[in-house]
């Protein structure tokens, strides 16, 4: 197939994502005292699970009362994500959306961030 032929499709969707092996850089830039942390417990096994979770319960708290979650599950990370672009794309969400993945190095544990930028 030609680059000619391969024209992008209606209602369609790209996005990139870079990705840097040494560090974050969005995530140091926006590494702020200022953003409220949500942090997240659950370790649920589907996706329609963490869908269902972050759709029913952490969602309006992020819009309502905090501008990030943090969690070791990274289906809730997701699900979150998508609701978030999902706002911003409709254009109800005017902050800039980040996500990012953080290893702490006390708890030798990975976590996943998604927040707005205040």
């Amino acid at each position: 197939m030609s680059n000619d032929e391969q024209e992008t499709p209606l209602n369609s969707y790209f996005e990139m994502v870079f990705t840097n092996t040494d560090h974050n850089l969005i995530f140091d830039k926006h590494k702020s005292p200022s953003i409220r942390w949500y942090e997240g417990g659950r370790d649920l096994s589907s996706m329609y699970e963490a869908q269902e979770y972050v759709s029913s319960e952490i969602y309006s708290e992020i819009l309502n009362n905090y501008d990030g979650y943090k969690t070791a599950d990274p289906k809730l990370a997701y699900s979150l994500l998508f609701l978030l672009i999902q706002g911003k794309t409709i254009g109800y969400i005017t902050r800039e959306v980040h996500a990012a993945m953080d290893r702490d190095s006390i708890e030798n544990k990975t976590y996943y961030l998604v927040w707005m930028s205040p």
